[in-house]
């Protein structure tokens, strides 16, 4: 009997977190399964986008809506791994169900009645539990046996490379990285981060882009008596580039205004060996463990005596940056578990159907 293939779709591919989830899970079934995968999408948003698929080895492909079903049952046997995004319109797969399994990946947080709305379907995962149980508390509009899986990134892409040479001295060097928009950004934020009173003086580096982005860049050039740097360094296109800007950070920084499911670059973060010091939400928090891979701070002046001790305790600074590559390996962040997990939900649902 022929293997089924995996067939991934996603309404759209650009360069946010639910398309790295779906690369990082492409990558690591394709290293630790011989199951064969393809990635439908309805729309390619960007050259950068196909780019950064390639770099996973995937290449993208995409399928109109109207020919959508069709299509998919060409490839039979077959499972199809629906990754929606907040807009994504669930109806899409309905003339599947009845003939192939259906997992639904429900990468966004939302309370929103329209928008959590999940049609009939073998499985939703929720990628963080604070999600999953958001959905329990929503069933009349989500439609499936329930599975959490947490997201994970692929350690052994970080592991050869090498830190970004820093030539600042006696600085606590801190980052972060997400898209400039209305759930991420605030103007809070960066003016917190250049005036913000620590035993060191802070640089902040701040990788994106997005709607927000020339805002930020404006509101930045109109503070005053900065104490500390912030540098905006929009989009990094160059994986490498990035992880090795990451890879010289003491910290990462993490403030949010709503809740979300999992961030990826938290997890790229804590695969880099650094620290996460986040905002007090779901489901970030689900994952740091204060003292040993971070901490979660309630509001900015508990994020400033937490930092002002690690300035203040070198010793304790480091060690925590020890424990942050422990506890990633210990508690299987690794893109591979994510993959198992995913694999084993498929074989669970072959059996049932025989």
């Amino acid at each position: 009997m022929a293997k089924s293939t995996i067939i991934h779709y996603i309404s759209s591919f650009d360069t946010g977190g639910a398309q790295s989830i779906l690369l990082e899970l492409y990558y690591a079934i394709n290293k630790y399964s011989d199951y064969k995968q393809i990635v439908y999408t309805r729309k390619i948003g960007s050259e950068r986008a196909r780019q950064n698929a390639h770099s996973y080895g995937v290449k993208l492909v995409e399928l109109k809506e109207k020919k959508f079903a069709q299509h998919i049952l060409t490839h039979k046997p077959c499972f199809l791994i629906y990754h929606k995004l907040f807009h994504s319109d669930t109806n899409i797969y309905q003339k599947l169900y009845s003939k192939i399994p259906v997992i639904v990946v429900n990468h966004t947080f939302t309370m929103s009645k329209v928008w959590s709305k999940i049609k009939r379907c073998n499985y939703i995962v929720s990628v963080c539990k604070s999600m999953s149980n958001g959905i329990a508390k929503n069933r009349k509009l989500c439609k499936g046996n329930m599975a959490t899986i947490l997201n994970g990134v692929n350690r052994e892409r970080y592991l050869p490379i090498k830190a970004r040479k820093r030539h600042e001295t006696d600085t606590l060097i801190t980052g972060r990285v997400n898209t400039f928009n209305k759930w991420k950004y605030s103007d809070g934020w960066i003016k917190w981060c250049s005036k913000v009173k620590l035993p060191r003086p802070m640089v902040h580096e701040y990788i994106g882009n997005g709607p927000f982005f020339k805002r930020s860049r404006k509101y930045l050039s109109r503070i005053k008596n900065s104490r500390n740097h912030v540098a905006l360094l929009g989009s990094i296109t160059s994986f490498e580039k990035k992880i090795s800007i990451m890879k010289s950070w003491d910290l990462f920084l993490y403030e949010i205004n709503e809740q979300e499911g999992l961030s990826v670059s938290v997890l790229e973060s804590l695969a880099c060996g650094v620290p996460v010091i986040c905002s007090n939400h779901f489901g970030n928090k689900e994952i740091i463990e204060n003292g040993v891979n971070g901490y979660v701070f309630q509001s900015k002046n508990h994020a400033k005596d937490i930092m002002t001790e690690l300035c203040e305790n070198p010793a304790k600074l480091a060690k925590l940056k020890e424990t942050t590559k422990i506890h990633f390996k210990e508690k299987h962040l690794d893109a591979k578990y994510m993959a198992r997990s995913y694999i084993k939900l498929l074989e669970k649902i072959k059996i049932k159907k025989r």
